[in-house]
Parts: C-alpha cells; sequence; structure tokens
C-alpha cells in the first residue's frame, strides 16, 4: 500500500477513536453528572489508556471537544421565532425552544461551566455561543428595542437575554425545582414585562 494511503488510514482510525472518547464522554456526563476521569473514560469508551493521551494532549482537550460536539450538536435547535409574529407569540415560542434546548444540554453544559473557569477554550467557547444567543434575541426583539432610547434598550435587552439564558433555566429548573412548563411561565412573564415600554413614547 502506498504511504499516503497508510498516512490516510491512520488519520481516519484516530478520527473515529477521538469521536468514540468525545461520545463515551458525552455519555459518561449524562449518566453521572460529571467528567470522567482518564480510567473512567477509557472503561466506557472501550480505548486504552494511554491511547488517550495519543490522541489527545491533555483532558482538558477532551473536555474542549465534548463542548464544542455538543454546541455542534444542538445549534440547529436553537430555531428564532418568526420575527412578523405577535410579540406574545414571539415570547412564547422563543421561551419554549430555548428550554426544551436548555433541557437538552444541561448535563453537559452544568459540567463544562464547573471546568469553565479553569479552561481558556472552554470559556471562550460559551462566550462565543452566549454572545450568538444574546445577537438572535436583539434581532427577533428588533422592532420593540429600537423604539427605545439608548439606555432603556440596552436593559430590556440585557433583561431578555437573561431570562433566555441556560443560567435562568438552571436556577428556576433546580434551584427552585420548576416544572419545563413553569419555567417556560416565568420565562415569558420576565420577557414580557421587559418589553412593553417598546409600544411606548421613546425615552432616553
Amino acid at each position: 500500500m502506498p504511504e499516503s494511503g497508510v498516512t490516510d488510514g491512520r488519520r481516519l482510525r484516530s478520527e473515529r477513536s477521538r469521536r468514540r472518547l468525545v461520545e463515551a464522554a458525552i455519555s459518561f456526563i449524562e449518566e453521572h453528572g460529571k467528567f470522567p476521569t482518564a480510567a473512567e473514560l477509557s472503561t466506557h469508551s472501550g480505548v486504552a489508556h494511554r491511547s488517550i493521551f495519543r490522541l489527545f494532549s491533555d483532558l482538558d482537550e477532551v473536555r474542549t471537544a465534548v463542548i464544542t460536539r455538543r454546541a455542534d450538536d444542538v445549534r440547529p435547535l436553537f430555531v428564532a421565532p418568526d420575527v412578523t409574529l405577535p410579540l406574545d407569540e414571539r415570547i412564547a415560542q422563543f421561551a419554549k425552544t430555548r428550554t426544551s434546548v436548555h433541557e437538552k444540554i444541561n448535563p453537559v453544559r452544568e459540567v463544562g461551566v464547573r471546568q469553565a473557569h479553569q479552561t481558556e477554550a472552554l470559556a471562550a467557547l460559551f462566550a462565543e455561543g452566549n454572545k450568538a444567543l444574546r445577537d438572535q434575541a436583539a434581532a427577533v426583539f428588533a422592532a420593540e428595542l429600537k423604539t427605545l432610547g439608548t439606555s432603556d434598550r440596552r436593559i430590556a435587552l440585557n433583561t431578555v437575554d437573561a431570562a433566555l439564558s441556560w443560567e435562568f433555566y438552571h436556577r428556576l429548573r433546580f434551584d427552585q425545582e420548576l416544572s419545563k412548563n413553569a419555567v417556560q411561565q416565568v420565562i415569558i412573564n420576565v420577557v414580557t414585562a421587559a418589553l412593553p415600554a417598546a409600544k411606548g413614547r421613546k425615552r432616553k
């Protein structure tokens, strides 16, 4: 076999093994609520312990790969409401969509957030994702926000962004132990309260 064919075969095997490790790490997190140690990851994935550190430089790189994979999986689920819908329908759809996605990503997100303060790459991933979701909210409610003055617009967007965030969902769902439907209603109430001024006169 030509050398290039051997190299390509090794690369494909390495990529498959990396995917296997990432999928095993996600499965472990969802089952145990924590990131696996190298030994646990080896057992859970069936990949030899020594091979983990041939495929990844360290566990931080595995963690970053896990968060990246999860973000890629759920990004298409963050569907924005049609901006032509009435305000109350946009708010309700946003609350439902965000709550459903937060529910899906919660185990991995919860573990990732605990690691982000000590892993620069993870912190950057979360910052990038949070900005994208904030921009999405700004676009969906642009018609309401643009009628506000600069200060009120900033406050309204900050409130809406916070209400639609994973952090707000997590507080309601797990600290306050609300049902998924109850979480959605709280989000609807907060976002609705943040935006009525958009119907009134423009303020500074």
